[in-house]
């Protein structure tokens, strides 16, 4: 007997396919017109087909019409996102258990702690390379992020504030090197894990760096092929100069080629100290646009850069 959500799923794909050629057919320029209820209407309808993760997607819709310049290239990179999710779901008992697994994720299936624990783990040696923040509406979310040296790779914890929440769970220090055992969640790019029974571990460990952007990018293309919704490529990019270019930060490779970063807030103390002086390893995460820098790496230790955390105004980066 087929899985009665997964059933439900793959007819909300369904509508959605039907919408998304509808879009097609009539101009994305149209949805200019459009309110906030309609896309909250078509977001309801998403969520009775237990489609939430579209629903979410979708939400966001409204507000980048409207407040985004350049919203025609966003709306129809999201447009090709979603249409290869419901074009999934309406073929998923053809695909490779990984791949089904994916496409079930991307459109609101979560996997539950407790079957996550209940796979085989790997234990390694890992790293604490520092935090990144987010929030979609009224879910707030922070991502930790690790090397694991076996797997040679940088991969994510991710925990959420619902509710009456106030605080995320106590995690490893960042910089500090442990061994533990490490559980991954099912998909085409393994980048998301969790971490248990961590324990001291006195070797050094080296994370990966890439020599330049263009190196960076290049290997991003190919985890894209591998996995289309893509959202936080994690890298180290060596020897980065930041300078203020117009009121944002332009990070400059070895080769002169330059990032801009997505925070754009004041910048006084992260250029006070490393403007002008010896550049830096980088940690961060490229989303195919911006570089959104996360810690740095200096004579072998790891220090997260104080990013803007939801619900709250940060004028500055700080370094701690």
């Amino acid at each position: 007997m087929p899985d009665k959500r997964i059933l439900l799923m793959t007819q909300g794909a369904q509508v959605l396919l039907n919408w998304l050629e509808d879009v097609m057919n009539q101009g994305i320029a149209q949805l200019k017109t459009t309110n906030a209820t309609y896309w909250e209407n078509l977001a309801s309808l998403m969520v009775d087909h237990k489609l939430g993760s579209i629903a979410r997607r979708l939400r966001r819709f409204g507000p980048i019409i409207q407040e985004q310049e350049l919203w025609f290239d966003t709306i129809l990179s999201e447009i090709g996102q979603l249409y290869l999710i419901a074009k999934g779901l309406s073929q998923i008992d053809m695909h490779h258990p990984i791949v089904r697994a994916e496409i079930l994720a991307q459109a609101g299936k979560s996997i539950t702690k407790k079957e996550i624990l209940a796979t085989s783990p790997t234990h390694q040696p890992i790293l604490t390379m520092g935090h990144s923040f987010g929030q979609e509406e009224q879910l707030s979310f922070r991502k930790t992020w690790y090397w694991l040296e076996d797997d040679q790779h940088f991969a994510m914890e991710l925990d959420f504030i619902v509710g009456r929440q106030n605080s995320f769970p106590n995690t490893l220090p960042i910089g500090l090197a442990q061994k533990a055992s490490i559980f991954d969640y099912p998909s085409t790019l393994p980048f998301r894990i969790l971490v248990q029974n961590a324990q001291r571990y006195t070797q050094e460990i080296t994370p990966k760096m890439f020599p330049n952007f263009s190196d960076m990018l290049q290997q991003f293309g190919i985890a894209l092929g591998k996995n289309p919704w893509l959202v936080d490529f994690p890298c180290i990019i060596q020897s980065i100069t930041p300078t203020l270019h117009q009121n944002n930060i332009q990070l400059t490779d070895q080769n002169g080629d330059t990032l801009e970063v997505n925070y754009h807030y004041g910048v006084a103390n992260f250029l006070s100290l490393y403007a002008g002086k010896q550049p830096v390893h980088l940690f961060g995460t490229w989303d195919g646009r911006e570089f959104l820098p996360i810690s740095l790496v200096l004579n072998g230790l790891v220090k997260q850069i104080r990013l803007p955390k939801p619900a709250r105004k940060q004028n500055d980066w700080d370094i701690f």
